[in-house]
């Protein structure tokens, strides 16, 4: 993919850029089983899903967004483990690492070439209903990973849609323009630790709330102040992240040789 002058404009002034057609359905459904197998490897006999290839797309996926919200209900430690385990499956690193996606990365960085990027913090979210325990306020990426990197972000729905009413994500456009900001922060018993930008950094921004059909994906810069919309579906949220770091940026090694900010122990669902 080719970006135009005016995508790569856009993208730099107001810090993000939506990429369309990235996944076709085809892998919502591949994600739907793999998350059945899970599901099912719990040998639980109120939860279990049969038959999942006999319906159609819609009512197949909402089954397993059905089961997750009854693990959740029966022990949020099932959960975890399909957080830790669906991160590390082929189909995650094939969804985040796709060609298009890593062209376009490529571009936004200033390179024509291909450059040999360093792709971190692969996940799902699973963001439950009515459930903001896991949930972060406004911030930046910055703080959540390799101090110093210069990286771009992935957010993207990870099997269907996601609109204001599940939690779409919400930015605050040309924000990347503060760099890194000075933060509040706050490290709770549960949940994400928070690095909240001081309120006088958030005021002088305007918030925008971006809806995403399944095969689009949001890029958006480190430094962009950001947050997820409340779930208040019935059904739980689920939606691909990744970090694109340039590894020819000339802080890169000697950002690699630090120790992270943040304990990894601290951004999972433990």
């Amino acid at each position: 993919m080719i970006l135009s002058d005016n995508q790569i404009l856009e993208y730099n002034t107001k810090g993000y850029l939506i990429l369309d057609d990235v996944y076709d359905k085809n892998l919502s459904l591949e994600f739907s089983n793999i998350l059945a197998s899970i599901i099912n490897s719990f040998n639980l006999e109120k939860i279990f899903i049969k038959d999942l290839d006999k319906l159609n797309h819609k009512d197949a996926i909402e089954l397993v967004l059905k089961s997750l919200n009854d693990l959740e209900t029966l022990d949020h430690k099932y959960i975890k483990i399909i957080y830790d385990t669906i991160r590390n499956t082929d189909l995650l690193n094939r969804m985040t690492n796709s060609q298009k996606i890593l062209n376009t990365v490529s571009q936004l960085m200033g390179y024509e070439n291909k450059i040999p990027l360093y792709v971190k913090q692969i996940a799902c979210r699973i963001d439950m209903p009515q459930n903001q325990t896991f949930s972060l306020d406004w911030h930046q990426e910055a703080p959540y990973s390799i101090k110093g990197s210069d990286f771009i972000q992935l957010w993207a729905p990870a099997i269907n849609d996601v609109g204001k009413i599940n939690g779409s994500i919400k930015v605050l456009e040309e924000s990347n323009s503060a760099g890194v900001v000075e933060t509040e922060d706050f490290i709770p018993k549960v949940g994400h630790a928070q690095y909240k930008p001081k309120q006088n950094v958030i005021d002088k921004f305007v918030e925008k709330q971006i809806e995403l059909k399944f095969g689009q994906v949001l890029l958006f810069s480190n430094t962009l102040i950001h947050k997820s919309g409340d779930n208040s579906s019935l059904l739980p949220r689920l939606t691909l992240l990744a970090h694109y770091h340039n590894p020819l940026n000339k802080n890169f090694l000697d950002a690699m040789g630090q120790k992270e900010t943040e304990p990894p122990s601290r951004n999972t669902y433990k």
